[in-house]
């Protein structure tokens, strides 16, 4: 094995030792300064096999205190190589030297040469030496050549885990038509180890010509004649589910109407007409009569039921529209009445799309609703009502 031996350079007292797996050809040597250091030689190694001849050693600093000390070959042999220094030693400090020695041992085996390809590669023709310790299973080493042999050294290193997998992370930017694109396009950047970001900017298509519409040039609108103009009165579309069409359709917005209704005194008899009535004229849809009234009824005796009726067209006998039940034998209480429909309003049972919609008015239709007070008793005494409003809502059909 390669072994060391500290100089008179290094002082009284220093020692020197060769690193672990070290051989005669690489390695690394320490030397620990003594006391009463000087400039010379710092220590001589000494190889475990000698050479064929005096090899050539090449020495490095380890650290910046040895390359401080301008150290240098001072000799070689077939057995040693002497290190020294032209700078005087620090005392008591270590000192750290890597070195390199290319030669061949002595009874190498054949003599070795060298061929000449005619492809102008060279073949060497002789022995190798692997010096004790070196770790083939690393599958990596450095292999010197010279006159009389070759030399390998196969470190004791051996392939790493594996690292991470790449990872690219994808992005695109939509720009303005006709803005300048980045330059390079894609860019990639690197945020961490092994992390890639590409972003790729693209242009927004173009901007088109201005286009036209004409709703009354439209293959699917229903129930209209084109060219031409929507029906009268019929100024809103609207989708008709049943034939998949457009068709224009009324506004169908509703009305309130009111009149006010005057008192009456206590006479006797079956029935009077409150107030003027409320006369709708003929409107473009369908609609209900929503009604309302209040108003107060004070009776002769307690023989009386007087209720409050709302009709339409004729104010005896017109379909009901809405009423108040009143109270039999109450000689004074407040009619409320409220929309209820006692009979099917003019063409509300005909066949036909106003088939369904009972106690509708139907389009075109004009009406007067008229409010009422009938005595239901069999008595004839007399009543009184007061004074008040009567409301009507006109409520489209949908």
């Amino acid at each position: 094995m390669t072994t060391i031996a500290a100089g008179a350079g290094a002082g009284t007292g220093a020692t020197a030792s060769v690193a672990t797996g070290s051989s005669d050809y690489f390695g690394a040597i320490t030397i620990n300064t003594g006391t009463s250091t000087a400039a010379g030689i710092l220590a001589t190694v000494t190889f475990g096999n000698n050479y064929a001849v005096a090899p050539t050693a090449f020495l490095e600093a380890g650290t910046a205190g040895s390359a401080g000390l301008q150290h240098y070959v001072s000799g070689t042999s077939v057995s040693t190589f002497v290190v020294s220094v032209a700078n005087v030693p620090t005392a008591s400090t270590t000192y750290t030297f890597y070195y390199r020695v290319m030669g061949a041992y002595t009874g190498s085996g054949i003599g070795n040469t060298w061929t000449t390809n005619s492809d102008g590669s060279t073949d060497f023709n002789g022995n190798v030496h692997f010096p004790a310790g070196t770790n083939l299973a690393s599958g990596m080493g450095v292999v010197v050549f010279g006159p009389n042999g070759g030399q390998a050294s196969f470190p004791a290193t051996q392939q790493g885990p594996a690292g991470p997998a790449p990872v690219i992370n994808w992005s695109s930017t939509p720009v303005p038509y006709g803005t300048p694109l980045q330059s390079p396009n894609p860019a990639v950047t690197t945020t961490a180890p092994g992390v890639q970001n590409v972003n790729l900017q693209y242009w927004i298509g173009q901007q088109g010509p201005v286009g036209t519409m004409a709703v009354l040039s439209a293959s699917d609108l229903e129930g209209v004649t084109m060219p031409g103009t929507p029906p009268a009165a019929k100024n809103v579309l609207a989708f008709d589910a049943s034939t998949s069409k457009v068709q224009f359709v009324d506004p169908r917005v509703g009305g309130m109407y009111s009149v006010l209704v005057s008192s009456t005194t206590a006479t006797a008899g079956q029935g009077r007409q409150l107030g003027s009535g409320i006369a709708v004229p003929a409107l473009p849809y369908a609609w209900w009569p929503l009604c309302g009234a209040v108003i107060p009824v004070s009776a002769s005796d307690n023989t009386s039921q007087v209720n409050l009726v709302a009709r339409v067209n004729n104010a005896t006998s017109g379909d009901q529209c809405g009423i108040h039940l009143g109270t039999l034998g109450a000689l004074g209480y407040t009619g409320v009445v409220e929309p209820a429909f006692g009979a099917v309003l003019p063409g509300g049972s005909t066949a036909g799309a106003m088939g369904s919609y009972y106690g509708a008015v139907p389009a075109g239709t004009a009406v007067t609703i008229y409010l009422r007070a009938e005595q239901q008793a069999s008595t004839t005494s007399g009543y009184a009502t007061g004074g008040g409003y009567f409301w009507l809502k006109v409520n489209p059909v949908p």
